[in-house]
This record gives structure tokens, sequence and C-alpha cells, in this order.
């Protein structure tokens, strides 16, 4: 099977996205840590996640959301 132009771009768009999280982020007041939100089986779950590693879960979540934008 022959790989079209426009398949091997998306490809190649996929091969560069490291690591995806879904969700998202809120700080929590008054605390060291941020919540990270995200819907999973069927619910929403909830993490605490510490504020040195927020920056790495904004990344993450970024890069989910471009992954989800690849074929618009």
């Amino acid at each position: 099977m022959k790989t079209t132009q426009k398949a091997q771009r998306l490809l190649e768009r996929m091969a560069e996205i490291g690591e995806m999280e879904r969700g998202k982020v809120c700080p929590m007041k008054g605390r060291d840590h941020f919540n990270h939100q995200a819907w999973q089986a069927g619910r929403n779950v909830v993490r605490y996640v510490h504020r040195d590693d927020v920056p790495e879960l904004h990344r993450a979540i970024d890069s989910y959301n471009r992954f989800m934008d690849l074929d618009r």
C-alpha cells in the first residue's frame, strides 16, 4: 500500500509529539499543589500535582491538544 503525501505529513507531525496528557490544571488556593482534572472511564478523575511539575504537565496537555487538531 502506497502512503500518500498527506498521510506521510500527518505521520511526521505525529512523530514530533512526545508525551501527551488529557485534562486541565487549576491552582489550589493556599497550597503548593495544583489540581489536574481529566475525564477517564466515564468520570472525572482528579490528581494533585506539585508546583514544580506543572510546566511539564502543561507541555503534555498542549501536546495532546495539538495531536487532536492534527487532521483539521
